[in-house]
């Protein structure tokens, strides 16, 4: 997250619980949450919101978002690297470690097996394995949120 995605994040806090919000805020939460989406980090905050008055801190982001994206990772297989990566092993272990990345952040398996294509530095195969849905933030946060509350 950029400082400007986390002023939007703290704009969305302020939205419940009245906090100010001035650049230095905006700094230490893009400097606390560098690896987090913003709309992961949007979806954490009402999520604790809906379940707390609590004020809100950047570790609590940081353990929703770390909940959601292992649920995105839950049934989808490991991609399977292109041929073309077939002589490297270290290659194919980065081209499956950037696509379960890009997965659990909310691509696509198509967009996922893209981005680690460019990671690695070969051409994007055009024709793919059927893409299913693709796993978003909310379907996968409400599914947490489920789990929760099933806790209580």
């Amino acid at each position: 997250m950029n400082v400007s995605e986390a002023a939007a994040a703290l704009s969305v806090c302020s939205s419940f619980d009245r906090r100010t919000v001035g650049e230095a805020d905006a700094q230490a939460w893009a400097a606390a949450l560098p690896d987090v989406r913003f709309e992961d980090a949007r979806d954490a905050i009402v999520a604790h919101y809906r379940e707390t008055r609590e004020w809100i801190m950047p570790a609590d982001v940081l353990r929703r978002v770390r909940l959601v994206r292992r649920e995105r990772l839950v049934g989808i297989a490991a991609p399977t690297p292109p041929a073309a990566l077939a002589d490297d092993p270290r290659a194919e272990q980065r081209w499956a470690r950037v696509a379960r990345n890009a997965i659990a952040s909310g691509a696509t398996e198509q967009e996922a097996a893209a981005t680690a294509c460019r990671a690695v530095g070969i051409d994007v195969p055009t024709a793919g394995p059927a893409v299913g849905p693709p796993s978003g933030a909310r379907a996968a946060l409400a599914r947490v949120m489920d789990s929760t509350k099933e806790d209580e």
